[in-house]
């Protein structure tokens, strides 16, 4: 039988406690900032502001296909990580819409990003839930595998703008923090390696020509 002070600090659980802690960071971006801010090359830097386009939608639709099931869960660590992916998320989106209209000022279509992934999304919501889930479990392991080649190739880094990379460097430490919450929660609800396969192929088919039409488009605008 827990003592009272256990069940008290279980309840006290927040994503900060199990290594989740939602950063609330606000970016600020000087005006002297480059345009062309990897590299000084045009086509690269285009293909970052294509995925800053798409994180806000992303992020969102992660975060609802994990909420769909918090209420199935009763682990109390589980639930703070959630609150701490949540917490995460919500704050990548917020600075990433800011990071957005900044780059519109600089030039870019960032209407055309949004307007894309929006579309994909909007596929990919026809899944049943479970499915969302494990699809959002692909694109979050795809993410951190991102994530971890950003925060240790030294070259990357060498080239970027030395403002603009900070943004990046903290949503990929953050993505590596929450990495797993996605799968935690498909593994409790009926981890199945058919529908993981299955959501892995609707996301690929439907997010990789987006990815190339939208990457091209920008360039052409």
């Amino acid at each position: 039988m827990r003592s009272s002070n256990t069940v008290k600090s279980i309840k006290k659980l927040s994503g900060a406690l199990v290594g989740i802690p939602p950063r609330h960071i606000n970016f600020q971006f000087p005006d002297s900032m480059p345009k062309y801010f990897y590299a000084g090359n045009a086509t690269a830097t285009t293909f970052f502001a294509m995925l800053s386009g798409f994180f806000p939608p992303g992020e969102r639709y992660f975060m609802e296909s994990v909420r769909h099931f918090r209420g199935q869960v009763q682990d109390e660590s589980l639930r703070a990580a959630i609150s701490g992916f949540m917490g995460q998320e919500a704050i990548h989106g917020r600075e990433h819409d800011r990071l957005n209209q900044i780059l519109a000022e600089y030039g870019y279509d960032m209407q055309s990003p949004d307007r894309f992934v929006k579309i994909g999304l909007a596929i990919l919501e026809k899944l049943p839930p479970s499915t969302r889930l494990a699809a959002t479990t692909f694109m979050e392991h795809f993410t951190a595998l991102l994530a971890e080649q950003l925060l240790e190739d030294e070259n990357f880094v060498r080239q970027a703008d030395p403002e603009m990379i900070k943004i990046w460097q903290w949503h990929a430490l953050e993505e590596l923090e929450h990495k797993s919450v996605a799968y935690d929660v498909y593994e409790l609800i009926g981890n199945s390696r058919t529908e993981r396969v299955a959501a892995a192929l609707a996301s690929m088919v439907v997010l990789l020509p987006m990815l190339g039409i939208t990457w091209s488009w920008m360039l052409v605008k």
